[in-house]
């Protein structure tokens, strides 16, 4: 919090790779994140097939999830908008979503950035859902981490997985294939923030809000989105 002509500004900086973006998950990876949390696969089955009948652009419910009809049958405030989500808060209309289960989830997800979750921030429910991720693997990166290591690759967590193991042929294909998986979805650097900026002009006044995200690339940051 800081203060500017006596009025307090809250600024919160997030690592976008600590979250996962929603409107970038299939529906097994969200099966798989909300299994992972609620451990209730149940629940994250019907979860998941509402959320893939909200964003995608025809009017067929899955066989666990909703649409257009089944909202207005049930009263619902909000209907499907057969497109991606604007803010993660919209979450919180679609169908099976309760206050609950939104306060559990919410923490680990976002609309925003490109989607790279890092290795050396990132909660074990969002490393869960990487590509070729297995509960040996998981431990191992949040080992590595609780040591004080800061991991520098995908091929360094890979290593330390299988350290004085002897692999066959087929067992060397599927960790280069799992390296290779995770490669494209994982960072081991902080490349992207999302800056919140919450001010009042007064009192009584109605708080503003700026988002703002910074992007590193070779070393040069930019503000490549923002929103008042």
């Amino acid at each position: 919090t800081y203060q500017v002509d006596s009025q307090p500004v809250y600024v919160q900086a997030t690592d976008l790779g600590t979250k996962l973006n929603v409107n970038d998950l299939s529906e097994d990876e969200l099966k798989t994140f909300f299994g992972f949390v609620l451990n209730d696969y149940v629940t994250a089955d019907g979860l998941a097939q509402c959320i893939m009948d909200w964003t995608d652009v025809d009017d067929i419910a899955r066989l666990h999830g909703a649409e257009k009809d089944d909202y207005i049958k049930a009263g619902m405030l909000a209907l499907p908008a057969n497109g991606p989500f604007r803010d993660i808060e919209d979450l919180q209309f679609v169908k099976g979503m309760t206050p609950e289960i939104y306060a559990k989830v919410s923490p680990y997800l976002t609309t925003l950035g490109e989607g790279l979750v890092n290795l050396n921030t990132a909660p074990a429910p969002v490393l869960k859902v990487l590509p070729g991720m297995t509960d040996q693997i998981l431990s191992t990166i949040l080992s590595l981490r609780s040591q004080g290591q800061r991991i520098t690759s995908v091929a360094e967590v890979m290593g330390a997985v299988n350290r004085g193991r002897r692999m066959t042929a087929a067992q060397q294909a599927q960790q280069a294939r799992s390296t290779q998986a995770l490669s494209a979805r994982a960072a081991v650097n902080t490349n992207q923030v999302l800056l919140t900026v919450v001010s009042r002009s007064g009192p009584q006044a109605k708080p503003t809000r700026l988002q703002a995200i910074v992007s590193r690339a070779n070393n040069q940051a930019s503000v490549s989105w923002q929103q008042w």
